[in-house]
């Protein structure tokens, strides 16, 4: 049931900034008291009640950018430094759109925040602590709120990056839409591939941001070992943690058989780690090749009626393309189920696959185990009920395979790829 926050509309929000804390001004207060009016109106009879409402993600969109892209069809404003930009009119108009916005979201919890553009790093980091108040004066936002801000790596300054996290914002996103120079240049980029490979997040390159990255090194991997995997952290805390739980729970200093937490021996051997080391020399190259390929492969596909190639989000700065799936539509393959596609591909002598089931239908979730080992700390909930459309098209119907080897191989291997296509797609509709 949505609940009145009546009370809270002439609360004064204290702000913490770098030079210690500051209290907003009081706000214009017609909107919110005029929105606490209308509440019955939400709270009638016969209308829904929720026993507990969604959680809210918002999307603050600031549109100046210091160039147009000739490809770009948001609402954006290219700004030559002739003058400030407007920050502050521009968040006065903000906070009267969320104002008026109140009524209909005021009970539900805020767990992300994204900051897109245009390109919103142009913003002064006290324009984005002040935007972030704001909402927070207006919105409950939960413990560990994931805040976004969009970023183009030719506009980065370390300090300027430093105090945006000082405001708030705890993950980057990059826009790179290649690290082809030539391309770059065409597209009206403002940076180039050097500046993409170097961008840096308060000194720590974007690749790490996080508390924990984890690789595994299984067979299929593009770097393996067999089996195995790493974990990496600047947190010497995770660090003892996961050292203590891949080494049967011992404690860093402490005695042999002295044992802190549950763990077990997931650690690797000498050999598989002297193996990881040479592959990481050719791991560079082995990239670059798997991307052009990828690319050639992506435009010889869209060739073909029905296979739909994948589309990177151009905030990818780099893709690992451990695989390459594309997407199956049986009304232009006459109506053949995608197991018959996979099928005829496989005896063309293209290794393709299904690819993964949902993972709410596997049956560990499915059976709701009780026990509570290291994979089962938190309470399951009954994904029997649960069902994920797109999903469960894309795992069932659409979803083709392909393997991050095959795109180790020359451009004819590449092309035997799609020429297979084509062949069965040909067979299928005669």
């Amino acid at each position: 049931m949505v609940r009145s926050r009546e009370a809270d509309v002439k609360r004064r929000i204290p702000l913490a900034v770098a030079d210690g804390p500051r209290v907003m001004p009081p706000r214009d207060d017609t909107a919110l008291q005029a929105a606490a009016q209308a509440l019955p109106h939400y709270q009638r009879a016969g209308t829904l009640q929720l026993a507990a409402l969604p959680p809210l993600s918002l999307y603050v969109h600031l549109p100046w950018c210091l160039r147009k892209c000739p490809y770009c069809d948001f609402n954006s404003h290219a700004w030559r430094g002739e003058g400030e930009i407007p920050e502050q009119v521009y968040l006065a108009a903000l906070r009267a759109d969320l104002d008026a916005a109140l009524p209909l979201v005021w009970g539900r919890r805020v767990i992300s925040v994204f900051i897109g553009g245009g390109t919103p790093s142009l913003f002064s980091p006290d324009a984005i602590d002040r935007l972030l108040a704001d909402i927070r004066a207006r919105l409950p936002l939960v413990a560990d709120v994931e805040i976004t801000l969009e970023a183009n790596p030719g506009t980065f300054e370390h300090d300027r990056f430093a105090a945006f996290a000082q405001a708030g914002v705890n993950r980057l996103s990059i826009g790179v839409q290649s690290f082809d120079d030539d391309r770059l240049r065409a597209l009206g980029r403002v940076h180039d591939a050097a500046q993409a490979h170097a961008a840096e997040w308060k000194g720590t390159k974007v690749g790490a941001i996080g508390d924990m990255g984890c690789f595994s090194f299984q067979a299929s991997k593009n770097l393996n070992a067999g089996e195995g995997g790493a974990v990496l952290t600047n947190n010497p805390h995770w660090a003892d943690q996961v050292w203590s739980v891949h080494n049967v729970g011992r404690v860093r200093g402490g005695r042999w058989y002295e044992h802190h937490v549950l763990g077990s021996n997931f650690r690797m051997t000498e050999f598989q780690a002297a193996i990881l080391l040479a592959q990481l020399k050719r791991l560079p190259e082995q990239t670059e090749r798997r991307t052009q390929n990828a690319h050639r492969l992506t435009e010889m596909l869209s060739q073909i009626p029905g296979i739909r190639p994948p589309r990177p989000d151009p905030r990818v700065t780099r893709h690992a393309y451990h695989l390459y799936i594309f997407r199956y539509d049986k009304n232009h393959f006459g109506g053949r189920p995608r197991e018959d596609f996979l099928k005829a591909l496989n005896a063309e002598g293209i290794p393709c696959s299904a690819g993964y089931v949902p993972l709410y239908k596997e049956r560990v979730f499915l059976n709701r185990p009780i026990s509570k080992d290291l994979c089962q700390l938190s309470t399951l909930k009954d994904y029997s009920k649960v069902q994920c459309p797109v999903c469960e098209r894309a795992c069932y119907e659409e979803a083709v395979w392909l393997y991050q080897n095959m795109l180790l191989g020359d451009e004819r291997d590449i092309e035997d790829i799609a020429t297979a296509v084509a062949k069965v797609q040909r067979a299928f509709t005669r």
